[in-house]
């Protein structure tokens, strides 16, 4: 019988993020495969708590109040000390790998999910950072290429202690193009059969390019007729005031007849059924889940080359990639995608094959908990 392991995920908060469903999704699977599970999160921020597994723990450091640094790492310290985990896996924080070497855990894991320095230096003190937590940390997975070169390159990372693994969606969740329910939510949308639906479903963040997004659609509204954008997007506690610009912005460009701000949405794999095509403007990614999801319910889709989103769209394939920080680029990519349907199916037909192949969850998981049984096995 395989051995029973004690497995702490820690992230900030369990807010709706691609972070965090990931992290949720593994903690359900690690669940399901008989070991003991818990998610520390800083925040009580649990938007993911209804996805749980219930024989996944949840807890948090900072409830109900937000601690002082102090305070937090005592928390944090008695928190290890009493769950003694076998296998230490953070998705997002730094010292907390070190309070998890010190507290004796056998195995310590740090996903690099998203870092900036794939389209921009990484600073004197991130490179320090990294490359101190990086001294407490067994194995480090990248979750595309770009995260993976990052990490080599700007931070030194040792070969043996980088994995290359990638974000995956569990497919079955988000089916491939489902008639009734399509006609469900276009008809919800407002939208008949001849109207091309473009989503794009990305937090409101500075980092998601809804400055470049807006502007570009702006540019071909009136030559698009039959298009209308919708845009979904959540908030992180720390990006309140983002949504807000982005309302500013959206109504500045007097975008309200073509473009609809949908907020927060809990019905996202529904959601996808009523698009025809979605775009992500994003400035920088790790492996954007948000087209992961897209993808795999078949929909083409036009990116912005960083990282993650390059390894996913294959242009003349799956969709389009254009330079980021270029409206202009996003504007004529949407105009070409929107005067060909056929292609446009052909495209959607492609990218879920390409999603079913490379990153449903079945493929790549499993790649997680060999991680885990490697760096056991190292050390016994």
């Amino acid at each position: 019988m395989a051995q029973v392991l004690r497995i702490l995920y820690s992230l900030q908060e369990l807010s709706r993020g691609g972070a965090e469903r990931r992290c949720s999704l593994l903690a359900n699977e690690a669940a399901r495969r008989g070991h003991r599970v818990r998610i520390l999160t800083d925040r009580r921020v649990w938007s993911y708590q209804d996805m749980l597994d219930p024989r996944v723990e949840l807890r948090s450091i900072g409830q109900p109040e937000r601690p002082s640094w102090w305070t937090y790492q005592r928390r944090y310290w008695r928190e290890l000390r009493e769950f003694r985990p076998d296998v230490f896996h953070i998705l997002s924080g730094g010292s907390q790998l070190v309070l998890a070497r010190l507290a004796g855990a056998p195995v310590v894991v740090y996903s690099a999910i998203n870092i900036a320095s794939t389209t921009v230096t990484m600073t004197p003190r991130d490179k320090f950072l990294h490359q101190l937590y990086m001294r407490f940390t067994d194995r480090l997975t990248a979750n595309s290429q770009g995260v993976y070169d990052s990490f080599r390159a700007d931070v030194g990372t040792p070969l043996a202690k980088l994995r290359l693994i990638p974000n995956f969606v569990v497919t079955e969740q988000f089916p491939y193009r489902e008639a009734a329910l399509r006609a469900e939510v276009r008809a919800e949308l407002g939208l008949d059969e001849d109207t091309l639906a473009v989503g794009i479903v990305a937090r409101m963040s500075p980092q998601k390019g809804y400055d470049d997004l807006l502007p570009a659609i702006a540019m071909v509204a009136d030559e698009l007729p039959h298009v209308r954008w919708f845009c979904a997007g959540s908030n992180l506690t720390t990006d309140r005031a983002w949504r807000d610009h982005v309302e500013e912005l959206h109504r500045a460009l007097h975008l309200e007849r073509v473009c609809q701000l949908l907020g927060e949405r809990t019905d996202v794999p529904r959601l996808l059924q009523g698009f025809d095509l979605f775009v992500l403007a994003s400035h920088y990614e790790g492996m954007p889940n948000a087209l992961l999801e897209a993808m795999s319910t078949g929909l083409p889709a036009i990116g912005t080359d960083v990282s993650g989103t390059q390894e996913l769209i294959v242009p003349g394939e799956t969709g389009w990639l254009v330079p980021p920080h270029d409206p202009p680029a996003l504007a004529a990519a949407m105009r070409e995608a929107a005067s060909d349907r056929e292609r446009l199916a052909a495209f959607g037909e492609a990218a879920r094959r390409r999603i079913e192949q490379h990153y449903d969850h079945r493929v790549v998981v499993s790649r997680f908990f060999d991680l885990y049984d490697e760096v056991l096995a190292a050390r016994r």
